[in-house]
């Protein structure tokens, strides 16, 4: 019974030694001796060499040439085939024909003129002398060795044909636009007096723009001040662009 909490007693520390294991009966079948019997049934009729008792005949009765007792054996045919004839003595040490060509000569213009053999490129990695093939093994930029390392791709030169193409003729259109407008170019004395309208109509709007309020607690003075600012940027880039440049086109009207 297991100790419940409480009901403790000081045999129960006492070892108790094991109860031996029973173990149960070994099932057996009912059908084991008939079983038993078949496998022993007709199991030593072929152990000797034949029946026991034999029918043996005289020893003057054996077996003659003529008895026809037994079966004659089945004869197959063989098909004859003809070996290759023997060559003569005269075929075998037949002499060659007579030739005019120098095989020494030959052989040797053959080897002058001959490349000789590159040797493979190898590489050793370990202090027993093991190789490996150089071209395989990634050391060497094999890409660089191609015949058409450094060419354009077909496909990229075939673009760059219809890219040029295009930009040729983008370049007719702007040529014949620029043609059917007929620019002309401005003088030395427009150019001078444009630039002479230009300063003074800055010096006007300058003057109007320091005349403005320094406070502008107000949307119109703001709007105002604004669009003079952009207005004298605009003539000071104008200004700018006709001092520096002496050759100056302009559109017909």
């Amino acid at each position: 019974m297991p100790e419940q909490y409480g009901s403790e007693h000081i045999t129960s520390l006492i070892p108790q030694a094991m109860a031996p294991r029973v173990k149960p009966p070994r099932h057996v079948s009912n059908y084991k001796p008939v079983v038993k019997a078949d496998a022993s049934k007709n199991k030593h009729e072929s152990k000797t060499m034949g029946p026991a008792k034999v029918q043996v005949s005289e020893p003057a009765d054996y077996m003659k040439k003529s008895d026809r007792s037994l079966p004659e054996p089945q004869k197959t045919e063989k098909k004859s085939v003809r070996k290759p004839k023997v060559p003569t003595r005269y075929e075998q040490n037949a002499v060659a024909a007579k030739t005019e060509k120098d095989f020494i000569k030959t052989n040797a213009i053959e080897n002058i003129t001959s490349v000789p053999r590159k040797p493979t490129a190898q590489y050793c990695d370990t202090n027993t002398g093991n190789k490996n093939d150089l071209l395989t093994s990634g050391l060497v930029p094999r890409y660089t060795m191609k015949q058409d390392f450094g060419e354009l791709p077909p496909y990229l030169v075939a673009r760059n044909i219809e890219v040029q193409a295009a930009q040729e003729r983008y370049d007719e259109y702007v040529a014949e636009e620029l043609r059917a407008r007929a620019l002309e170019q401005i003088g030395t004395q427009q150019r001078a007096e444009l630039l002479r309208g230009l300063k003074a109509k800055w010096d006007d709007l300058h003057q109007q723009f320091q005349g403005l309020s320094v406070v502008t607690d107000t949307a119109p003075k703001k709007n105002r001040k604004e669009r003079m600012e952009a207005q004298m940027s605009q003539l000071e880039r104008d200004i700018d662009l006709l001092e520096r440049h002496s050759t100056i086109y302009v559109a017909k009207h």
